[in-house]
């Protein structure tokens, strides 16, 4: 995870959402036992895409509510950019220990052949995927089909509708990935490991399918999912821009 310092991240762009948005409308629901999720975390020099760089690429798969622990990437990465020592702070990856690693270039092509066509799951994409997409770009793959899951409106969706008494002592706002797992029972070790936030992250995605699964009276298939997602989505997203959240 990271923290913020009111960052303004990159919007994407108006043709991408439509078409992701006409593809969603034209396929058939999938229903979310059926769905394949890969839940991803990043560690980076800094929070802006154009000016840092990735250093470490975490995710782990999951079939609809199950984790497969078995399936899992992770890896550190050559920073294109200089890494601060704010940002070191943070991860506690050194210079010269990244200086060994893969670039990105590699790193990134493994991680989208391990992302196959599933939908993206993360805490505050908003953040993450901007700097995916610009690597994407930079190597002439295409970019993620348009399906993602932002864990945190999930967790507004969750609390605003009185799903599980849980969270209700949570702040509404700037509340943090670590917060949200304690409050739900699930242990927080290797904080700022990407691998490590990336499980957290789908423990956390984990309950709350629960959670809007029996709220819903088990009626809740793919679809859904990231339309209740996305509703928050247009509301919150000035919200994680002024978080004060950490990389």
């Amino acid at each position: 995870m990271r923290t913020w310092f009111g960052f303004r991240s990159a919007d994407r762009s108006t043709s991408q959402t439509a078409a992701a948005g006409l593809s969603s409308a034209l396929a058939p629901p999938v229903p979310l036992d059926e769905a394949s999720f890969v839940v991803l975390d990043l560690e980076m020099t800094g929070l802006d895409a154009r000016r840092d760089s990735i250093v470490a690429l975490g995710a782990v798969k999951m079939t609809g509510g199950r984790i497969e622990i078995g399936k899992t990437f992770s890896s550190l990465v050559k920073p294109r950019t200089r890494v601060s020592a704010a940002s070191v702070r943070v991860h506690q990856l050194l210079p010269t220990e990244l200086e060994q690693k893969d670039e990105a270039d590699g790193v990134v092509r493994r991680f989208w052949e391990f992302c196959g066509g599933a939908t993206l799951v993360g805490y505050c994409l908003d953040v993450d995927l901007p700097f995916l997409e610009a690597e994407a770009k930079r190597l002439g793959l295409p970019l993620p089909n348009g399906r993602r899951i932002d864990v945190l409106h999930l967790f507004h969706a969750v609390r605003d509708s009185h799903a599980s008494t849980l969270l209700e002592d949570l702040p509404p706002r700037n509340v943090s990935l670590y917060d949200i797992a304690k409050a739900l029972g699930i242990g927080v070790r290797g904080a700022h490991d990407a691998l490590a936030d990336a499980c957290i992250t789908a423990q956390v995605f984990q309950r709350f399918l629960w959670m809007l699964r029996a709220a819903r009276n088990g009626s809740l298939d793919l679809d859904n999912l990231i339309k209740t997602g996305n509703r928050l989505a247009r509301g919150r997203n000035q919200e994680i821009r002024e978080m004060g959240y950490t990389f």
